[in-house]
């Protein structure tokens, strides 16, 4: 088996090998879309062998591959991990039980089948063979570890929570029992954040009040190599990975917290890949015949956060006055060169739930001022707001310069590697400005983490404690009907607007360069980007 078939693939133009399903399929209620994906399954396998054949006639010629970022990974613990740079690692160190398609399909990762007893009731049958990087086999108690370790960790233990048992039946086989009828389980179990870990590499890690990652273990096509926190993360390829070795021999992720310096080196070959490309610089390297880029409509929201737990900003006329103060599309137009467009709501444009009607305040200052008079601040006030990267900081100097139009003076407190989560986590920050891509294909990934209480401290950044919230998300994540579903949803995306704990700001495009010599790299929206078979051709 290819190592790329395990992966969320998509073909691009640099792209030479095509996705292959895996034999993974759940047992009831599929009868009709079993049959699609078998057909499909069928053709793709047919198209894989043609390429496999093709390989074969290649050589390769430097494997070593570099990328650049804005960023770097907070953790190598992936149910610690909440942040895009950590997941794309992640993909590349471990693997899940199944795995989320760039459709939303669920197929088989660790799992070799997985059958949906009942409403609650999930039965999972392992591969077997399947080795930790230390050599040992993979086995059901590691998958059961791992997530009752989910369950008492804050980033995980929302969604984690809805699961009620797991059992292990054998060495290969568990059945996992949810609490109530919980659609998201399957998605949330193929979440990066859901990776399976060693169970006694953790426990070893963990003994005495230590901290797993700093030696991190996985299943995936890659090991740890090293990591210079704020300088760069490498990993090197594992040649036995049960599907087979990849393609590239090692990943280095060095990190460009400017925006030129990283096309600097994606320019003159010192990187291969940068993983983020601003809009204005995919335009100004459109000409250049050594660069590919490539864009496509992002699965990401971006926003500027109230923190609900500052008096004023409890205030509701105090943040509807700061949402009254804000233009969107000076943001679209400059930080984004026009390729975005405004966000009207609280979840991504590709979530299926997103609700076109749902209306944001609009761009009105006298307004605002008046609503800030009302809230008690006639002669305005002091706030700050907490960022991260040369994209949100320009962000946050044009939120400055529309705050003050109101009278408000806002502080803009620039954070590198971890300091803007430390922030925000000790409440210093009275606004913050982030962005959310969810990568689940279920909608629940849009709301449970980021608004319902339980998520304050983790990723719930704006603390919101309202239990009408809590029981709408509830209801809406154990609904089985999926129109039913949806209308909650909706309705949560209405009530949220009216609340205003965020400003919800925009829509982006992903856009990433390559150079355009390099094979393999696979490019996908929703964070499911993947570089182990990439190559260059001798």
């Amino acid at each position: 088996m290819d190592h790329k078939n395990l992966f969320l693939k998509k073909a691009v133009s640099l792209v030479l090998s095509s996705a292959m399903l895996l034999g993974c399929m759940a047992m009831t209620g599929c009868q009709s879309k079993q049959a699609d994906q078998t057909a499909q399954t069928q053709t793709d396998a047919a198209q894989g062998e043609e390429h496999a054949a093709a390989d074969t006639a290649v050589e390769l010629g430097r494997t070593d591959i570099i990328m650049g970022d804005v960023g770097d990974v907070k953790t190598f613990d992936p149910q610690q991990a909440y942040d895009i740079y950590s997941y794309f690692m992640l993909r590349h160190l471990y693997n899940r039980l199944v795995n989320v398609e760039k459709n939303g399909d669920i197929s088989c990762e660790l799992a070799e089948s997985y059958e949906i007893l009942d409403d609650t009731t999930y039965h999972f049958v392992l591969r077997q063979g399947v080795k930790f990087h230390d050599g040992s086999e993979l086995k059901a108690e590691d998958v059961k570890f791992t997530i009752e370790r989910a369950q008492g960790i804050a980033n995980t233990a929302s969604e984690a929570s809805n699961i009620k048992s797991v059992t292990v039946n054998s060495d290969y086989d568990l059945t996992i029992e949810s609490t109530k009828p919980y659609p998201p389980l399957l998605a949330f179990l193929g979440s990066e954040r859901m990776s399976i870990v060693s169970k006694a590499v953790v426990e070893a890690a963990e003994k005495d009040g230590g901290v797993y990652g700093e030696n991190p273990v996985g299943t995936g096509p890659f090991q740890y190599v090293e990591w210079i926190p704020n300088d760069y993360w490498k990993l090197a390829r594992f040649d036995d990975y049960f599907a087979g070795p990849a393609k590239a021999t090692s990943l280095t992720c060095k990190i460009y917290p400017e925006d030129s310096a990283r096309l600097i080196a994606l320019e003159t070959g010192e990187i291969d890949v940068a993983l983020q490309v601003s809009a204005i610089d995919a335009d100004y390297v459109s000409d250049n015949e050594d660069i590919t880029i490539l864009k496509d409509v992002s699965a990401q929201i971006m926003w500027i956060g109230f923190n609900m737990n500052k008096e004023i900003l409890k205030n509701e006329k105090v943040r509807q006055a700061i949402s009254h103060a804000v233009d969107r599309q000076e943001y679209i137009d400059v930080v984004l060169n026009g390729a975005g467009e405004a966000a009207n709501t609280y979840v991504g444009k590709t979530i299926p739930s997103w609700d076109e009607s749902i209306e944001q305040y609009s761009y009105d200052p006298e307004l605002a001022k008046n609503l800030l008079a009302e809230a008690g601040y006639p002669d305005g006030l002091s706030l700050n707001v907490y960022v991260k990267g040369e994209a949100n900081n320009r962000n946050a100097q044009i939120l400055q310069a529309q705050l003050k139009k109101i009278g408000i003076d806002l502080e803009i407190v620039l954070c590198e590697g971890g300091a803007l989560l430390d922030g925000i986590y000790a409440d210093e920050d009275d606004l913050y400005i982030m962005g959310w891509v969810n990568n689940s294909g279920d909608d629940d990934f849009s709301y449970t983490p980021l608004f319902l209480s339980s998520g304050i401290g983790s990723m719930n950044f704006s603390n919101i404690n309202d239990p009408k919230l809590d029981e709408m998300i509830e209801a809406a994540g154990s609904d089985m009907d999926p129109t039913s579903r949806r209308e909650k949803y909706q309705e949560i995306q209405q009530y949220l607007t009216d609340m205003a704990p965020w400003i919800p700001l925009y829509y982006s495009e992903t856009i990433i360069g390559v150079r355009s010599d390099l094979q393999g790299f696979v490019f996908d929206t929703t964070l499911g980007n993947y570089a182990g078979d990439c190559y260059y051709v001798k």
